[in-house]
């Protein structure tokens, strides 16, 4: 179970690694190429709309999963929570 949830982790950390990549190395330079103007009216649309209910509990659940692996991982390692001995 903890191998499966930490391989869920690592791929869903990597899928939001690619797409801020993507959006760093393919959206950002195509905007910068607009005026001030038609940058800040760009991104002022893209802030509208990916920010909805779906994307935040997708980050929160990635985030939440990510340092529950952790912690069970370091627990096992150790032997017990951190700082119990």
């Amino acid at each position: 179970m903890a191998s499966l949830i930490l391989v869920l982790a690592v791929t869903t950390t990597g899928l939001y690694a690619g797409f801020l990549l993507t959006f760093l190395f393919v959206v950002m330079p195509g905007l910068a190429a607009l005026p001030d103007e038609g940058f800040t009216a760009a991104m002022r649309r893209i802030n509208e709309k990916v920010p909805g209910p779906g994307f935040l509990w997708r980050s929160r659940y990635a985030a939440i999963r990510s340092l529950r692996t952790f912690s069970r991982k370091r627990t096992r390692c150790t032997g017990g929570p951190p700082g119990a001995g």
